[in-house]
């Protein structure tokens, strides 16, 4: 009896241990290229992450390893867009989002999801400012349940998803004048009519900073 109790601890130790060298490689090998593709638009210019954090399954999906880069006051530079509605494009693993713009005075013009921000028009001409969350959750997750952390945080998986996938976000920020077109009277654009009245000619000028 003794020794069968001796055997079956030594078993239990013997699986520990390999269990625990499996999670040690499984830990060493999951690097930060298991995170999503941060690809994201808006109107036609890629935008780039500022912030992150994501939790990675290991092997078996119990447990999640950490990747995070504090979100920064940087703010990503636009060209001058000419439309009242500039699209935004999503990463095909979208779930959840929130976006919040503001304009030159820092009020507040918008707040909700990209979803609700298919039926926002910019108000007027000029400087705006926007931030974009954009989450992954497993369907029947909530955004409220990731833990998150620092880089190579061990975090227990949510098991909401077979096989387990990374959980987390990115956020976006970024800066741009919109100018709409207008009728603007441009003198110079005064033409003449042979045998006939003056004729002015409409154009279209945005401020200098905008061209």
């Amino acid at each position: 009896m003794k020794r069968f109790l001796l055997w079956l601890v030594g078993v239990v130790l013997g699986v520990g241990i390999f269990l625990g060298a499996v999670m040690g490689v499984s830990y060493a090998f999951t690097t930060e290229g298991g995170c999503p593709d941060s690809t994201a638009q808006f109107g036609t210019e890629a935008l780039e992450p500022n912030g992150w954090c994501w939790q990675v399954p290991l092997i078996g999906g119990k447990l999640d390893k950490v990747f995070a880069s504090p979100a920064t006051l940087t703010v990503q530079k636009l060209g001058t867009l000419y439309t009242a509605h500039p699209a935004i494009t999503l990463p095909d693993w979208a779930s959840y989002t929130t976006l919040t713009i503001q304009n030159a005075y820092g009020s507040i013009v918008f707040v909700g999801s990209v979803s609700d921000y298919q039926s926002f028009l910019f108000p007027t001409n000029g400087e705006y400012k926007a931030e974009l969350s954009v989450w992954r959750v497993p369907e029947g997750g909530m955004a409220t349940q990731f833990e998150g952390g620092s880089t190579g945080a061990v975090r227990r998986n949510l098991g909401l998803e077979k096989p387990a996938k990374p959980t987390g976000w990115y956020r976006y920020a970024m800066q741009h004048p919109l100018w709409r077109p207008t009728l603007a009277m441009c003198s110079a654009c005064v033409q003449p009519m042979a045998g006939g009245p003056t004729s002015r000619r409409h154009t279209t000028l945005p401020p200098a900073g905008m061209r």
